[in-house]
């Protein structure tokens, strides 16, 4: 599987470059196709994330996850626990 994101950033943002090494680590072991998105290049997404950055977002479903975020929380989002349907079985 295919896993298209997009990471909020800006040009000399500490922050940025640390999730975006973080990524890259993850990129050893799932398909990540990364897209760097400047902030700085439009009014508009500086003034949605100018606060917040860096903001990954899935691109399929447009999931955005705030900083910080570390390679424990990224594997989850990459692959979130499942919960266990409920069958309407009651055990008593």
């Amino acid at each position: 599987m295919i896993h298209q994101w997009r990471l909020y950033g800006t040009l000399g943002c500490h922050l940025c470059k640390q999730a975006q090494a973080i990524i890259e680590n993850l990129r050893q072991s799932f398909d990540i196709q990364l897209e760097l998105f400047d902030i700085a290049c439009d009014a508009q997404t500086v003034a949605k994330f100018g606060e917040r950055i860096p903001v990954l977002e899935n691109k399929s479903n447009q999931q955005m996850l705030d900083w910080p975020f570390d390679l424990e929380r990224l594997s989850d989002w990459l692959d979130p626990p499942q919960v266990p349907e409920n069958k309407n079985n009651v055990e008593i």
